[in-house]
């Protein structure tokens, strides 16, 4: 039985969008912590070429629907990032990644039961 390693979304989105500009044709790697629990870094982005690396720390929300668009400028959705701004800390990271999930609705389609 193999074991199981899984990563956030937030996480997973961000390294496949990097992957895909930044493959290993051009000499980049990308190195995930082994322990979920590392403090201040997500994941590495190293180049061999030069043999220097960058780190990453990506935060992630999900939208919300705003009950009242006129407090916010009229917007429809909102993110919550507020405990980012709290636990940012100076040089922890190279590249702090804020990723908001937003829903696509589908045109609503009126469905009748067979008989």
């Amino acid at each position: 039985m193999e074991p199981v390693f899984a990563i956030p979304y937030s996480e997973y989105v961000v390294i496949n969008e990097l992957s895909r500009h930044l493959g290993k044709r051009a000499g980049f790697s990308i190195y995930i912590p082994t322990s979920r629990q590392q403090k201040g870094v997500d994941f590495l982005l190293h180049d061999s070429r030069q043999n220097k690396y960058l780190r990453f720390q990506v935060k992630g929300s999900r939208c919300y629907i705003n009950r009242n668009p006129d407090n916010l400028r009229r917007l429809k959705y909102n993110l919550w990032f507020n405990n980012f701004v709290k636990r940012y800390v100076p040089g922890e990271a190279d590249f702090y990644v804020l990723l908001g999930l937003y829903p696509t609705y589908a045109v609503l389609h009126f469905l009748r039961k067979r008989p």
